[in-house]
């Protein structure tokens, strides 16, 4: 399994590696942020801020943490959590 995945990890760009990296820190932290009490001001309890949310035109009702609306290959928390900005604004 290992020689599989450095023969796989090998081919990737560096882009292409730095968002796998950035995709599995993301899921960690979001295991790890949606497992504690709703923060004040996320009412879906999605790590995001509801103005965070709405100033980026999502749902604050809803958990849309792992959703990706302007296919810039990030999801929504990514996005927060590295403050990057949306390819779709």
């Amino acid at each position: 399994m290992t020689d599989f995945l450095r023969k796989k990890w090998g081919k990737l760009t560096a882009w292409q590696r730095l968002a796998a990296l950035a995709a599995g820190l993301t899921l960690v932290l979001g295991i790890f942020v949606t497992s504690l009490p709703a923060a004040p001001g996320d009412g879906d309890n999605d790590g995001m801020p509801d103005d965070w949310e709405i100033e980026h035109g999502l749902d604050p009702e809803r958990d849309d943490s792992g959703e990706d609306p302007d296919s810039d290959g990030f999801a929504n928390l990514t996005e927060f959590i590295f403050n990057l900005e949306s390819t779709e604004f």
